[in-house]
């Protein structure tokens, strides 16, 4: 996905507007109303569906209620606070955002302070190039509501937490969240942890964590072989050395269910949590020294 923000006004939003073969389902498109250049355009540019309704909308939550399985919500530039959570039911629905890369912020972002900012209760969802500011004590994207959601992926977005914001995602609780990739995301701020993960077949890799004073950057839940075959690899994690913790293991998984590697840990006042088997999944992690690095043992 290129930079849909560059120019004269969105040509790839226009480009996606002519029906550009990307997406099974229909197109979608969010547009601050008051971008009144771009969203002319862009509503000039879309053919109404068969109902002779055009697909532009000024909010997320309208465009939801709009949308079904397969379908594409292209969400444009601007900060938009949506009033109550924004609930995906819609299987392998996309919801593709227009910031550049998940590790720096971009001018397209969700914003909450009295909710969840988005409940994913659907197989297949994938979210891409979005923003989060979550200034309130929730999450920001949670897939555990009333059933196991399955292959869910979050990729280039940056999660923006405050004081009292709980988690950036939170993978699987009382349901499984089997399937989901975290990945080439940064998270800000996150009071008590950026990722959690108790998911199956799940894997959290290549993030850039921030953890503030007391915080965890992954907190890993699964214990033995229920909800395994997880990955925790090629994650930064920068602390702010204040009872903060880098990866926290709160169970004891056993051999072949975690590979955890390759990760690096910075300026935490805990690394790594240590447990009675870890040398049965934990290989190549680094912390920060004085010298500059050293591998972590996590079994001692």
């Amino acid at each position: 996905m290129t930079n849909i923000n560059s120019g004269y006004g969105m040509l790839d939003m226009i480009a996606f507007a002519s029906k550009r073969p990307l997406a099974f389902g229909k197109m979608i498109f969010v547009m601050k109303s008051t971008d009144t250049d771009n969203y002319d355009r862009i509503t000039n540019m879309i053919t109404p569906d068969n109902e002779g309704r055009v697909r532009v909308f000024g909010n997320v939550t309208d465009a939801l209620t709009y949308a079904q399985d397969n379908d594409t919500i292209f969400v444009g530039p601007g900060v938009y606070t949506e009033a109550d959570e924004l609930v995906i039911s819609q299987a392998n629905l996309k919801l593709i955002g227009s910031n550049t890369s998940g590790i720096c912020w971009g001018p397209c972002s969700l914003k909450a302070t009295a909710n969840h900012i988005i409940s994913v209760q659907a197989n297949g969802v994938e979210i891409y190039g979005l923003g989060f500011i979550q200034n309130g004590a929730y999450r920001g994207i949670e897939i555990d509501h009333t059933a196991a959601v399955y292959k869910t992926h979050i990729h280039g977005c940056h999660f923006g937490g405050s004081a009292t914001a709980t988690y950036g995602v939170y993978a699987g609780g009382t349901f499984d969240a089997v399937d989901t990739v975290i990945e080439n995301n940064e998270f800000l701020s996150w009071a008590t942890a950026g990722i959690y993960m108790n998911a199956t077949r799940s894997k959290a890799r290549n993030n850039l964590i921030f953890v503030p004073a007391s915080g965890i950057g992954i907190q890993y839940v699964p214990t033995g072989s229920d909800r395994g075959f997880n990955q925790v690899s090629y994650n930064e994690i920068a602390g702010a050395n204040s009872s903060d913790t880098g990866i926290q293991i709160d169970g004891t998984p056993s051999a072949g269910q975690l590979t955890l590697c390759h990760n690096y840990v910075s300026g935490c006042a805990t690394k790594i949590t240590q447990t009675a088997n870890g040398d049965l999944y934990g290989m190549e992690n680094y912390a920060s020294t004085a010298a500059g690095g050293a591998l972590i043992d996590i079994d001692t």
